[in-house]
């Protein structure tokens, strides 16, 4: 028994030996992939103060002076900065980014000691206002770009209309469109895709997930953790590896050159204390659920959209028809068919490529 325990002791420290070791090797391959050689360029982690309170950037490029483009994360919450080096490298050439971690996530909210009043949605577009202003003066330009995916693209589709004078052009990734009409598009499909495989287990399960949630759906006030069983029971009848895109996530997270122990503090809270983060992230969730953009919508900015085919979040069938209604002085759709909800992990060739559509223009 002794000498069982011990080999097993042995094999289990050799694996963490060299899963380490593998890690540290990744990290310090990703780390000279991506690094910012040239002189005029810029590789730094900024702190600003932005609605009376200091808040996390990320800046990258490989000129100071190229076209600025904000980047607006998803969630709420969900600030993964650590995770550019998987997708901007080849539009670094040509734009400086900055990934701003918005008020209570990720590293801005352990700069403020994890103290977070109630948020709202004013506050976060006040906070953007901020963030924007400090972009335009440190590097000089009028207008700047902007990318919002999922929770980000309801931020900036809204930012967009009330400050068109700050910006360039807008590109919406994952863009939220109503996501109560999407939660019910999503337990639609999977019951259809169980009905067609003959699953009548799957049946039975998403049919009593639908009759549990058709009340708040109809009130539009899904409390968060019901709303993530709907995402977790209807995936797994859907197309697409929800386990092996969680451990891809994980790997790029562990193997992220900029991984610090900030990021990996909030990963952690998200992944062994959800309903601490469900707390944090709550009233702005139930913002989340009220939201939704009107058909024939009318911008003073030109608007893109890149969606996944195989996004249950924020279906692309919503996203075109929007699309296809609103005005603006330029607009376009482009359709990644393989892709999830984040298209920039799944196909981050195809996806520069989209943005290159979308903002070289310019």
């Amino acid at each position: 028994m002794k000498q069982n325990f011990k080999g097993f002791l042995k094999a289990s420290l050799s694996v963490l030996g060299l899963s380490s070791l593998a890690i540290f090797l990744q990290r310090k391959k990703h780390a000279c992939q991506s690094r910012i050689a040239s002189p005029l360029g810029i590789q730094e982690n900024v702190i600003i103060q932005a609605g009376g309170i200091p808040q996390a950037l990320q800046l990258r490029g490989n000129q100071r002076t190229n076209p600025v483009i904000l980047w607006v994360h998803g969630g709420p919450g969900m600030a993964n900065p650590f995770l550019t080096y998987a997708y901007q490298p080849a539009l670094e050439e040509d734009y400086t980014f900055a990934y701003w971690s918005q008020r209570g996530a990720g590293r801005t909210y352990y700069l403020n000691q994890g103290q977070v009043s109630k948020m709202t949605l004013a506050q976060i577009i006040d906070d953007m206002d901020e963030v924007v202003d400090y972009l335009r003066a440190r590097f000089k330009q009028e207008k700047i770009f902007i990318i919002g995916h999922s929770w980000g693209s309801q931020v900036s589709s809204l930012y967009i209309k009330t400050h068109p004078h700050k910006v360039r052009a807008y590109l919406g990734v994952s863009q939220i469109i109503d996501i109560i009409a999407s939660q019910r598009s999503l337990l639609d499909q999977a019951e259809n895709t169980a009905r067609a495989a003959g699953n009548r287990d799957g049946l039975l399960e998403i049919r009593s997930l639908k009759r549990a949630s058709d009340d708040q759906l109809n009130h539009r006030l899904i409390p968060a953790q019901d709303y993530l069983t709907i995402e977790q029971v209807a995936g797994k009848y859907l197309p697409g590896n929800p386990i092996a895109d969680a451990l891809k996530g994980t790997w790029l997270a562990l193997t992220a050159p900029d991984f610090s122990w900030l990021d990996l503090r909030w990963y952690g809270l998200f992944l062994f204390q959800l309903s601490h983060y469900i707390a944090i992230q709550a009233p702005l969730m139930i913002v989340s659920n009220q939201f939704k953009l009107a058909q024939g919508d009318s911008y003073q900015v030109p608007v893109y959209f890149v969606s996944g085919g195989r996004d249950w979040t924020a279906p692309f069938s919503q996203v075109f028809n929007y699309y296809q209604s609103l005005t603006a002085p330029d607009k376009a759709f482009y359709l990644l068919k393989d892709c999830g909800h984040s298209p920039y992990l799944d196909d981050p060739d195809r996806f520069a490529d989209r943005v290159r559509a979308c903002f070289d223009k310019y």
